[in-house]
């Protein structure tokens, strides 16, 4: 079974086209660099972003496919990031994740369209297959979208 998974993972990432786009956003600098090095190595093309400010001008410069970002930062919390991404590119994929989860959150990040709200510690794997398994029903919805008429 997890070989067939591995496969899965690597189907969205070898099609032919550019490798998906990921902005990690979190105000704490390990945490960047350790999920940085993680998605760069498993074949994303991955950007960071120290606050919330700076993670939506670069997604106004650069549509991202994901976005990855903590709920608490000082400036725009996550929330707010996921509120504006989604209104910029309302196809990304937004998760969120933090160390202080809560009913009321995760019920917010829902509701603000979110795709995944994931709480600390990270399990890498698992974050991965979460941000696979949701470019995938992506590309499926791009796929399956009614063609319109010109």
């Amino acid at each position: 079974m997890p070989k067939e998974k591995k496969n899965h993972d690597r189907s969205i990432l070898q099609t032919g086209e550019s490798p998906p786009s990921i902005l990690i956003v979190d105000d704490e600098a390990p945490v960047r660099d350790v999920l940085c090095r993680f998605f760069n190595k498993e074949g994303f093309e991955v950007s960071q972003a120290p606050d919330g400010g700076a993670a939506l001008k670069m997604v106004r410069a650069k549509p991202f496919d994901v976005v990855l970002s903590d709920l608490k930062m000082p400036g725009l919390s996550g929330l707010e990031v996921l509120k504006q991404v989604k209104q910029l590119v309302p196809e990304a994929v937004v998760l969120i994740f933090t160390a202080y989860p809560s009913p009321d959150t995760t019920v917010k990040a829902l509701e603000l369209s979110g795709d995944c709200y994931v709480s600390k510690p990270l399990e890498l794997s698992r974050l991965k297959s979460l941000v696979v398994h949701h470019l995938m029903l992506r590309r499926w919805e791009r796929e399956n979208r009614p063609q319109q008429r010109t």
